[in-house]
Order: C-alpha cells, then structure tokens, then sequence
C-alpha cells in the first residue's frame, strides 16, 4: 500500500502504511526505501536518514550475500558458510531466513559456538519485548559458552 500512495503522491499515507510494515518487519528493505522516499519527498530529511542508511548497507552486503548463496549451493554441508549467511540475514534481510540458516548450522553441528551466540542475541533481543523468549535466549547463551570453552 505504501508504494501505491507514493505513486499517487499521498506520502503522508504512504509513511502511515510503511511505518506500519517495518513495524512488522524492520529488516524489509524495499518498505524501507520507500519509507525514506516518502519522507525526504514530504521535507522530513532526518528521519529519512536511517532508513537511507540501512538501504545503503544492505546495497553493500548484496554482492556478500549473494556470494554466501552460491557457496553453499556449491558445499551444501559448510557450516561455516551457512553461519555467516544466517548472521548476515539476521541483520539486514529476515529473522526467519537468519534462524533458518543457523538451526541449519544447529543441524550439522550442534555445539556450534557461534551460531548459539548469535541465536542468543538474536532471541535477547525479543526478549526484550516478549519476555518468553528470555529461557530460549539463556538456553543458548549458555551453550554457547560451553562449546567455546570446550573447543579451547
């Protein structure tokens, strides 16, 4: 909806219906492109800023991304490259991809340090709002610590 109101040059609307969205989904970045076009068109540079921002970094990871995608189409049972994916989809494409990746990691090898330190934040972070989560975020930041200090 929000690209639609820009088009029809309703950007007041179009920001309503994006915030919205990212709301929802704050790592969707075409909703936030858009988000910032409706405000740096409606004056609001600022607050358009951020959005532009993260644009501009997930546009530098594309190339990353997309290398890590061919990487593991090539070496399905990399576990390192699949962490890095799933890292790197956490920040910048969706949790659900991210936690796909790494619970792939989980799968391979399940005292993955790494990939358990980064379900930890990732999980802490929900936390914060929904304190269900706060058990799953402990739960791996203690296997986490564990397995590094068992690789050691």
């Amino acid at each position: 909806m929000g690209g639609l109101e820009i088009s029809r040059e309703r950007y007041d609307e179009a920001i309503r219906w994006l915030t919205r969205a990212l709301d929802y989904n704050p790592l969707h970045r075409q909703a936030r492109y858009q988000l910032a076009t409706a405000l740096r068109v409606s004056g609001r540079m600022a607050e358009a800023k951020p959005h532009l921002d993260f644009y501009a970094k997930f546009q530098a990871k594309l190339a990353e991304f997309d290398r890590l995608h061919d990487e593991v189409a090539a070496n399905p049972t990399d576990s390192e490259t699949r962490y890095r994916l799933g890292v790197l989809c956490l920040e910048f494409d969706s949790a659900e991809a991210g936690l796909f990746w790494l619970r792939s990691v989980l799968s391979m090898k399940p005292d993955h340090p790494q990939a358990h330190a980064a379900l930890a934040a990732h999980y802490q972070k929900l936390a914060t709002s929904k304190p269900e989560y706060q058990p799953i975020a402990n739960d791996h930041r203690r296997r986490a610590a564990a397995n590094s200090v068992a690789a050691e």
